[in-house]
């Protein structure tokens, strides 16, 4: 027992070093920064997979700690709220032995719970709307764009049509930034898990991976947002200020996301199946990316497989237990 609480302190010691020398990478190396962001809540998590919540939990406040004393109190905050409850959240699912999809929607739950808690600490708290800042700065890289359009000589009937364009793509960033904020979330945990696997695999800990991207299938609970969203939209449409168009609008984004990846992953399921070439999926994920009648098409093929199960993958099971 001695012995195992030893390996353990020396292990959470260690990740909190790493998770500290993550954040100062970030800090004065600004080229790290994305990197070491996206890979923060790995230490974390490898700890918890290791040596259960307690220590994930105590791993965390030092490194907070650590980061306080050399940055400042408010990197530490920031970090702690923003990743470090991804990490608390996806090592106990790994500690606890649940399925990678159950990891995905833990890890992506906590992250929202963070970027909310985030938000709601830099207005209480520091008395910084984060989100204003977030569009202010979308604002100002418009305007940068426009006055360098405007040095290259674009003629001034061309350079009217651009800034109309970028005026009601600005106004739709606004609207749908929170769904912009919330679709970083699974992003966010699927690298934090593939990077999870591989150091866990070289120290001898297998954890398996999803089930082949032809096997995906988003649970029949993933329509009811949808159809609130649309029903939302459809009550306020007069009303596009209300909160309740802005919570339907971004609904409604973050649902058609997936809603696309569920019939990407009906396009593949076809193509491996049926021996065509892979070469039709990525004709038809580049029609869905860059076509709105594509895209349309995809979010009606994504929800008819929730619903009606044309795969049969919900039936697999029970058949294989027969």
């Amino acid at each position: 027992m001695v012995i195992r609480k030893t390996s353990a302190l020396v292990e959470s010691a260690i990740l909190a070093a790493i998770a500290v020398i993550f954040t100062l990478a970030g800090e004065y190396i600004p080229i790290l920064g994305m990197f070491t962001n996206l890979f923060w809540p790995l230490p974390i998590i490898l700890c918890g997979r290791r040596n259960g919540l307690q220590w994930s939990i105590l791993c965390l406040l030092v490194t907070a700690a650590i980061i306080a004393m050399l940055v400042g109190p408010l990197t530490a905050l920031t970090t702690v709220l923003l990743l470090g409850i991804i990490g608390l959240a996806m090592g106990e699912g790994m500690r606890r032995n649940l399925s990678p999809g159950k990891i995905l929607l833990v890890g992506t739950g906590a992250s929202i719970v963070s970027i909310v808690l985030s938000i709601a600490a830099g207005y209480f708290i520091l008395h910084i709307d984060v989100m204003k800042n977030l569009v202010d700065s979308l604002e100002q890289s418009f305007s940068m764009s426009m006055d360098l359009y405007q040095k290259m000589g674009i003629p001034l009937t061309q350079m009217a049509e651009m800034q109309a364009q970028m005026e009601v793509i600005t106004k739709m960033m606004k609207i749908s930034l929170p769904a912009i904020l919330f679709l970083s979330a699974p992003i966010t945990v699927l690298i934090n898990y593939w990077g999870a696997r591989k150091v866990l695999s070289r120290m001898g800990d297998y954890y398996p991976w999803f089930p082949p991207f032809a096997q995906w299938q988003m649970p029949k609970t993933a329509i009811l947002p949808y159809l609130l969203a649309i029903a939302l939209l459809f009550i306020m449409k007069d009303r596009q200020t209300h909160v309740l168009y802005l919570l339907g609008y971004n609904l409604f984004i973050f649902f058609n996301v997936i809603l696309v990846v569920n019939a990407l992953s009906v396009i593949y399921w076809y193509v491996t199946t049926k021996g065509k070439g892979k070469g039709l999926f990525y004709v038809g994920l580049f029609l869905i990316f860059f076509s709105q009648l594509f895209s349309q098409l995809a979010v009606i093929v994504g929800a008819y497989d929730i619903l009606f199960d044309f795969r049969k993958l919900r039936n697999k099971p029970a058949e294989e237990e027969k």
